[in-house]
């Protein structure tokens, strides 16, 4: 990809973004544990797609979107489950744990990445810590 794309790839993953969290408000209950799914379905599509400049494109507004509305209907419902007793302390822990993975990935997508040669292992990587969280996840009763 040429440099000048790259504002326009951040753009893309940005109005996902914007489209993921105004969406996430109005995702039920039952499809929060399916978005893990796609979320981690979308990072490996990433890799395939990723080889033009129009797939790449498609899939950092379709990632942008899962992340952010998954994420963001996750933190909810925290919340909500937390009512009324600690909705400000649970909200901050979940956020912080969401932090703590912005960080972890680009680490770890640092070391595997190695050179240019090989960017779209970062790819890889997120499809892996979102599948780490579908264990998780699927335990979980609600």
């Amino acid at each position: 990809m040429a440099g000048t794309w790259a504002p326009v790839e951040l753009a893309a993953f940005g109005i996902g973004s914007f489209v993921g969290v105004t969406v996430a408000g109005r995702i039920p209950a039952a499809a929060r544990k399916a978005g893990v799914f796609v979320l981690t379905g979308v990072w490996a599509a990433a890799v395939v797609a990723a080889q033009s400049l129009p797939g790449l494109l498609a899939t950092a507004l379709a990632a942008g979107a899962a992340a952010f509305g998954v994420g963001s209907a996750l933190i909810a419902a925290i919340v909500t489950e937390a009512g009324e007793q600690a909705p400000r302390i649970a909200g901050a822990l979940a956020t912080t744990a969401f932090n703590v993975g912005a960080v972890v990935r680009p680490a770890v997508a640092g070391v595997v990445v190695v050179d240019a040669g090989h960017a779209r292992r970062v790819f890889w990587v997120s499809a892996a810590c979102s599948a780490a969280a579908l264990p998780l996840l699927l335990r979980t009763r609600r």
